[in-house]
C-alpha cells in the first residue's frame, strides 16, 4: 500500500462536518492495481481515522512513493458555488426543459460546474455517470500534475460512506 493523502481534520474548513471528530484522516490504495467499483475500506485501499496525533511519529517515506511529489495541501473554502454533475442535477429538480433546449442546457454547462480537483464537501465531479447507491460522497482525490498523481486515465477517486453502516467506500472512475 502507498500513501495517497494525509487530511489534519482541524485545516479543513468545517472539518468536523465530514470527519467527526477524527483529527487525522490517512488514505492508502495497492499499489500493484486498483481496487474494484464500490471497494469497501480495506479491500484494494486503507483509510485510517484517528482521534489524535499525540505519540504519533513522523517515518520515513516508503522508496516506491518517492516518484510522487509531496506537498501541503492548503485547504481554503471555494470561492464559487459547486454544483452537481448533469445526471446527479435530476436528483435536485425537473431537468426536462433544461434537456430539451440546446440554449438551456449550453447555459447549464456554461454557469453550473464542479471543482474538479481534490477537494473535500461539494458535489463529486463525475467523469463517468454518477452511481453511489446508497453512499454518501465526502471528499475527492483528483490526478494531478502538482504531486504527479494519475489515477488510470485521468480519473478520481471518490471517498464515501455508507448511509446505512458508515463504512467507508472508494468509488472511482476516468475518461
Amino acid at each position: 500500500m502507498i500513501p495517497v493523502i494525509q487530511i489534519y481534520v482541524p485545516e479543513v474548513p468545517n472539518g468536523r462536518e465530514y470527519f467527526g471528530n477524527k483529527q487525522l484522516i490517512q488514505m492508502y490504495i495497492n499499489s500493484k492495481e486498483l481496487p474494484c467499483d464500490h471497494a469497501k475500506n480495506g479491500e484494494g485501499w486503507l483509510l485510517k481515522e484517528y482521534d489524535t496525533i499525540e505519540g504519533m511519529n513522523l517515518v520515513e517515506t516508503p522508496n516506491e512513493c518517492k516518484r510522487y511529489k509531496q506537498f501541503q495541501i492548503k485547504w481554503s473554502k471555494a470561492l464559487k458555488p459547486d454544483y452537481p454533475c448533469w445526471e446527479e442535477a435530476w436528483d435536485y429538480f425537473d431537468m426536462m426543459e433544461i434537456n430539451e433546449s440546446d440554449e438551456l442546457s449550453d447555459k447549464f454547462f456554461d454557469e453550473f460546474d464542479s471543482y474538479i480537483f481534490t477537494k473535500i464537501g461539494g458535489f463529486a465531479s463525475f467523469i463517468q455517470s454518477p452511481c453511489l447507491g446508497d453512499l454518501e460522497y465526502i471528499f475527492q482525490i483528483s490526478s494531478e500534475e502538482k504531486p504527479r498523481f494519475m489515477i488510470a486515465d485521468n480519473g478520481n477517486f471518490y471517498i464515501c460512506k455508507s448511509k446505512d453502516e458508515g463504512e467507508w467506500y472508494l468509488v472511482w472512475d476516468c475518461y
